[in-house]
């Protein structure tokens, strides 16, 4: 093999090291990335555990969280649940879905676009998910324990 300076050698030579860089944050073998995903499994380990209704992953925790962060009787739009959680439609569609069945949510029509819909937490649901935050934001506490004070505060802690 000849590279551009007219040396012959093999891929690993050189001209291959070169290429090289140091993992990014988004690379896939991050230790920020894969301490993340660690985060979220236990997160959803957890949430899994806890009886009652069944919280199936840390999104339909996020959307739900959203949903108790709105105003007491206010619902929000798919649209405006999109925007907040960075989901595609299908996705939003699957999680709307699936927490509709649970009864965590009830999506009802707009009274003032009757082809929009507005999507709310149940009574039920707000009372769950409130009983429940408090042991989640025990496993963040748990984890964030082992930040020290400048950690923190690039974690947004």
């Amino acid at each position: 093999m000849v590279n551009s300076t007219g040396a012959t050698g093999t891929s690993h030579d050189a001209g291959s090291r070169a290429a090289w860089r140091p993992p990014q944050p988004w690379d896939p073998c991050s230790p920020r990335l894969r301490a993340a995903r660690l985060a979220e499994e236990l997160f959803e380990e957890r949430l899994r555990r806890q009886p009652g209704r069944t919280i199936t992953n840390v999104g339909d925790f996020d959307l739900l969280q959203t949903l108790r962060q709105a105003a007491p009787g206010h619902a929000l739009t798919p649209g405006q649940l999109m925007r907040h959680l960075v989901v595609s439609s299908t996705g939003l569609s699957g999680r709307l879905n699936r927490l509709e069945r649970d009864g965590w949510i009830v999506r009802t029509a707009s009274p003032d676009d009757r082809p929009r819909s507005l999507v709310s937490l149940t009574m039920q649901g707000r009372e769950e998910f409130d009983r429940r935050l408090e042991s989640h934001l025990a496993v963040e506490c748990e984890l964030l324990s082992v930040l020290d004070a400048r950690e923190r505060v690039v974690v947004g802690a």
